[in-house]
């Protein structure tokens, strides 16, 4: 690495990959994380789980087969404004080019659709639903209706599968989704899909988009009682 731009400094640690990282962060916190992600390795991929769930910052995930280009960013989006802050970021990075970012809403079907002979009836009022509920993200967030938002049934597959089919279809180099901060101790600690997608082998640049003033009060806690403890 010999750019001269940015100053950098190289620390060197003994240690749990999570714990080491954690414990610098303790003094600063940075805006983001950044890891490298091979395609496969003996590890189970928990050190960059644990970060996802318990560092303020947001993570990004590279890959050692990324391309180094920015022509297309996919959002996987629910609606929230977690969502929306995602959205607006993939929209500054490709310089507010919509034709370079899509975002992507997954959606079920009620279970009993899935089990039984799907009624086209209710088929067709969860597909409105979902309609409403992208028009509503447009209106509430001032987004340009002009974006690109697909609607994905999740049928079988997982989420991250369905995720992974759209990005392969447009040929997509980054995906950012948000990661949401919840109430409560307990609530932040379940897993959600920011977690699920770390040990996913998408193939790109993953950015789980947090934010660091509001995640910061869980960091402070979860040092507090490991210090407790000592």
């Amino acid at each position: 690495f010999t750019n001269t731009d940015i100053p950098t400094r190289v620390l060197i640690r003994n240690g749990g990959v999570a714990s080491q990282i954690v414990k610098r962060m303790e003094d600063r916190i940075p805006d983001m994380l950044i890891m490298g992600k091979k395609n496969s390795y003996e590890g189970d991929g928990q050190a960059a789980r644990k970060l996802v769930k318990y560092v303020p910052s947001s993570l990004l995930l590279v890959p050692e087969t990324s391309r180094y280009s920015l022509e297309h960013i996919t959002v996987p989006v629910d609606f929230s404004w977690q969502s929306a802050e995602a959205v607006k970021l993939a929209l500054t990075l490709t310089e507010n080019n919509l034709k370079a970012v899509t975002a992507q809403y997954i959606y079920k079907y009620p279970n009993y659709l899935i089990t039984y002979i799907l009624d086209k009836k209710e088929q067709k009022l969860a597909d409105d639903l979902a309609t409403q509920a992208r028009d509503g993200f447009f209106e509430e967030f001032k987004l340009d209706p002009k974006l690109h938002v697909v609607l994905t049934v999740l049928r079988e597959k997982r989420m991250s599968d369905e995720i992974h089919d759209l990005c392969l279809s447009h040929k997509t180099d980054m995906i950012i989704v948000a990661y949401k901060a919840r109430n409560g101790f307990v609530a932040t600690l379940k897993d959600n899909l920011p977690d699920r997608m770390v040990n996913y082998n998408f193939g790109m640049p993953v950015l789980i988009l947090k934010h660091k003033d509001r995640n910061k009060p869980l960091f402070d806690s979860l040092v507090s009682q490991r210090e407790s403890r000592i």
